[in-house]
């Protein structure tokens, strides 16, 4: 065990300086910018860099620069002389602020007399009395992380990437986010901070907390290194007393913010706190606490941590983004007190409360009634079923037998459930539920965990009799592996996908417990009309794939297509399916179904689930109750991707079905048109046009390919093939465009004639471009991105001015 010395060993012997507590990094940086933007306006000034000594080692504020011996001595001299120094070789005035242990160097034209050497020394000291002044407003004096109001600052100044949480403008075209836009808080709460306070006193308790903060200011640095700062930005405050904000923004993937939170409870409380180093920063605090400091072994500080998240669709405005951000950390907060309550130094998540902290408070012995510590707060609503586990059998408890004389682990109790409950009454702290179905105790004690029932579970619903008559709700996996091995073989084969569409829009009406149910009937309605051979997997909360063998063919019959009589009696089962289904699934509620072959089909076998599930996609437009996979199938959904403002998905999917060698003129041309929207205003043009080419070289008479590849082309600014696009598209139809196609092509369509008029007058007539524009304004066309109404007025108005030719011809 470490012994502590009287005189610590890890005290420097060189002369050190006592630091303001505000002479942090944060600090450190803003008065270096703020220097730079004020002292490179003056006349004859070159450069302006700051220098900071930390740890008796100096640093450039704001680049990456290796200091020199003879740099070093200068600084040096600087702050111990407490004056400016003028060094002619490098043309550099050096000026010390000897409180911040910081020296401001000036690179100047020529040398400067003792009037122009106290202007610069008065101008720093002004600088930084002003950056003193918005620290102290915007930043923790003991710590230097921002304050509540600093917090709140930086939110309302922080922006969005372009793109990103921003609504599209245009009315026709809805534009896909190019990333979901969060807004997480993380609450850090160091554990029985009163107890070391009490035991080692207030100043000691605030070296702790100054190491804590110095901690996650590290490693929140360290985080947004590894991203964009576009696309991450993470602010760290003190909220007071030991509590600390972690406030993370802009766009990550999943599962990154409950690992990032892992991260910060083990770089706080797995080695000592403060350690060696952290105190070595901290010597003439040390000199005054010593005594007091605990061993290296004692110094240990954990922490709780609870945290919780939204996705924001369209970046706020100040009043509502405070709004969200309070809900949202008042949520956290809901989860730090549950990471408290499960033991300390623990992570919680507020969206995993009800699946892992809730207990029962009593179960009333006349009533049956069942009172649980969550409610409202906890996103806890009538309809939440939950598992119910004894204390003894959570998976948590070990097993020990004793002789009488020793005690020995054995092994630990099983995780298994008692029971399931059901909320009936949502308090706001509090729910009170039934008892469902069959339990194996006579009453739940005080203290069974929950573990909330998710939407989509079923298993626990499913008779004995029908897992042991049947084949077993088998997984996505084997489902997958299985259409591999017949796709290997010459059986026929048919795969479904069974889908529910707005399954959690139900969930929310009508509560988990019942749309469990629910599903659990379709479960029942597929193996009562299929029987019991096929296998059923289910692949989402809200969708079963089955697949099903054509058992009716023999060794004579296999070069055919799936047989007539089994497809035909397949289709009479999914009728009835569907119009079962129908009647048990509530509104809102829809029902999608789609089908895929296998064997002999126009596709590769391989691919018949991912066929199947493109088919029983709720996007495909104008959808039948069956879809059965082919081309128009791929088109139509597509299309209604595109009109549902999902032209990411679109494009993603169009290119899987590429891939497996399934595309068509149309496909390629809707496609061109999402990628020429998606991420705008930097949209994917060189895709666009690939896809619109492909368009038209798969089907030259496809008007609306001409039309598209057009609209296109003139956005990518080659605005003369766009009107050579439009005649084409104009000599497949043989009609005019506002007669034959939608009006949302007369902006793009006039806007190309009157490019191709400026290039060529005699080609088109400024009559014709005049009629073509003034039907675009008319006919109140939706303006596809891209293209604005000033710019139909700036024509309309060139073209007025502009004399006619003398001679012209009209291009059809």
């Amino acid at each position: 065990m470490t012994s502590r010395p009287d005189t610590p060993p890890m005290i420097r012997p060189e002369p050190t300086y006592t630091v303001d507590p505000l002479a942090s990094l944060t600090h450190v940086k803003l008065l270096a910018k703020e220097l730079l933007v004020e002292l490179t306006a003056e006349d004859g000034t070159d450069a302006v860099a700051t220098f900071a000594k930390i740890e008796n080692e100096w640093h450039n504020a704001l680049a990456a620069e290796k200091i020199s011996e003879e740099q070093r001595s200068t600084l040096e001299g600087t702050l111990a002389e407490r004056k400016s120094l003028w060094i002619g070789s490098t043309s550099s005035l050096y000026v010390p602020i000897v409180n911040k242990q910081l020296v401001a160097r000036v690179s100047l034209t020529k040398e400067p007399d003792a009037t122009c050497v106290r202007h610069f020394a008065r101008r720093i000291e002004l600088v930084a009395s002003s950056v003193d002044r918005t620290l102290e407003a915007h930043h923790d004096r003991l710590t230097g992380l921002l304050n509540r109001a600093g917090l709140y600052a930086a939110l309302h100044n922080w922006q969005p990437p372009t793109g990103i949480g921003q609504h599209h403008t245009n009315p026709m075209l809805p534009r896909a986010k190019s990333g979901p836009l969060s807004l997480v808080t993380i609450v850090v709460d160091a554990d029985h901070f009163k107890q070391i306070n009490d035991s080692y006193g207030h100043i000691y308790g605030d070296v702790v907390l100054k190491c804590i903060a110095v901690r996650l200011q590290r490693l929140t640095e360290d985080e947004s290194r590894t991203a964009p700062t576009s696309l991450r930005n993470i602010l760290t405050s003190r909220d007071g007393g030991e509590e600390f904000l972690v406030v993370v923004l802009g766009t990550f993937e999943k599962g990154w913010v409950e690992a990032f939170a892992t991260r910060i409870r083990e770089t706080i409380g797995t080695s000592e706190l403060p350690s060696d180093s952290e105190l070595r920063a901290e010597p003439n605090i040390y000199a005054n606490i010593s005594a007091n400091v605990p061993l290296a072994s004692a110094r240990r500080v954990t922490v709780s941590v609870g945290l919780s998240g939204s996705t924001i669709n369209q970046w706020p405005q100040k009043q509502d983004l405070d709004a969200k951000f309070n809900s949202v950390k008042m949520r956290a907060d809901m989860a730090l007190y549950r990471a408290k309550s499960a033991g300390r130094n623990h992570v919680c998540v507020f969206s995993n409360i009800a699946n892992e902290y809730g207990r029962i408070l009593e179960h009333h012995p006349d009533t049956d009634a069942v009172a649980i510590d969550l409610g409202r707060q906890d996103a806890v609503d009538v309809g939440q079923e939950f598992h119910v586990y004894h204390p003894d059998f959570t998976g948590k408890k070990d097993f020990y037998v004793s002789d009488g004389r020793t005690k020995r682990r054995r092994g630990s109790y099983p995780k298994r459930s008692c029971g399931r409950i059901i909320v009936f009454e949502a308090q706001e702290e509090m729910s009170f539920c039934h008892v469902a179905g069959e339990r194996t105790v006579s009453r739940f004690p005080p203290g069974c965990a929950l573990e909330a029932v998710p939407i989509g579970s079923i298993a626990h619903l499913l008779p004995v009799s029908t897992l042991t008559t049947a084949a077993p709700l088998t997984t996505s996996e084997f489902i997958e592996a299985s259409i591999a091995q017949l796709a290997k073989s010459d059986k026929n084969f048919a795969v479904i996908v069974i889908g529910i569409d707005n399954l959690y829009e139900l969930g929310q009406r009508h509560g988990n417990a019942a749309i469990n149910q629910m599903l659990a009937q379709v479960y029942e309605i597929i193996r009562n009309n299929l029987g019991p051979k096929p296998l059923v997997s289910q692949i989402r909360p809200s969708q079963f794939a089955i697949v099903v063998e054509d058992s009716h063919l023999d060794s004579s019959d296999i070069k055919r297509s799936l047989s007539y009589e089994y497809a035909d009696h397949l289709d009479d089962e999914l009728e009835h399916i569907s119009t079962e289904l129908q009647v048990r699934v509530p509104t809102p509620g829809t029902v999608c179904i789609g089908v895929a072959y296998g064997q002999h089909s126009e596709y590769d076998a391989r691919h018949a689930f991912e066929l199947a599930r493109y088919a029983a996609s709720p996007y495909i437009d104008d959808r039948s109750k069956i879809s059965r996979f082919n081309i128009d199938c791929a088109e139509r959904l597509l299309g209604g991707l595109y009109l549902s403002g999902k032209a990411q998905n679109a494009i993603s999917d169009y290119r899987r079905l590429r891939e497996i060698g399934i595309e068509s003129s149309v496909m390629s041309s809707t496609v061109s048109i999402c990628a020429m929207q998606n991420g705008s205003p930097d949209p994917d043009l060189e895709f666009a046009l690939e896809t619109a080419r492909r368009a038209t070289e798969k089907d030259p008479h496809n008007t609306y390919a001409w039309f598209n590849r057009g609209t296109v082309e003139y956005v990518s600014g080659s605005k003369i093939a766009a009107y050579d696009s439009f005649s084409k598209g104009l000599g497949a139809s043989g009609e005019e465009l506002d007669e034959r196609v939608d009006a949302v092509y007369l902006v793009p369509y006039a806007l190309a004639l009157w490019a191709k008029h400026s290039a060529e007058p005699l080609s088109v007539s400024r009559d014709v471009v005049a009629t073509a524009l003034r039907k675009a304004v008319n006919a109140d066309s939706p303006v596809v991105s891209g293209f604005e109404w000033e710019d139909v007025e700036t024509v309309l108005k060139q073209l007025d001015a502009a004399p006619e030719a003398p001679s012209s011809k009209r291009s059809k």
